[in-house]
């Protein structure tokens, strides 16, 4: 089975499908270019279905939910996502969100 891989932002890089099979482990990756970095997110998306948040970073260093991890190095803008005993419902897209520019907007309610 395969594992999708998707990127969204600009300078956005990761491999576009992964080998994999169930019970195992894999590693995707993804590098990315950008003059403000404000954090890195990743989802998992399966077809015809919304993404589904599954971690984000801003420090460097690895973070670990469930059967997930994510792992951030800025010094070399590099990323990855760690999948631990593949099941069926982890076969699908995965999603690197780098998040470079952030806006703030406030709206009262009259």
């Amino acid at each position: 089975m395969d594992l999708l891989i998707g990127s969204a932002g600009k300078g956005v890089k990761q491999p576009t499908e992964l080998m994999a099979i169930e019970g195992a482990s894999a590693q995707v990756n993804c590098t990315y270019q950008t003059s403000g970095f404000n954090g890195l997110f990743w989802y998992q998306q399966h077809d015809g279905g919304a993404p589904v948040f599954l971690s984000y970073n801003v420090l460097d260093g690895l973070e670990t939910r469930g059967h997930f991890s994510s792992f951030l190095r800025r010094s070399d803008a590099h990323s990855y996502l760690l999948l631990k005993e593949l099941h069926m419902k982890d076969f699908a897209s995965y999603l690197c969100v780098v998040i470079d520019t952030v806006t703030v907007r406030s709206f009262q309610l009259l």
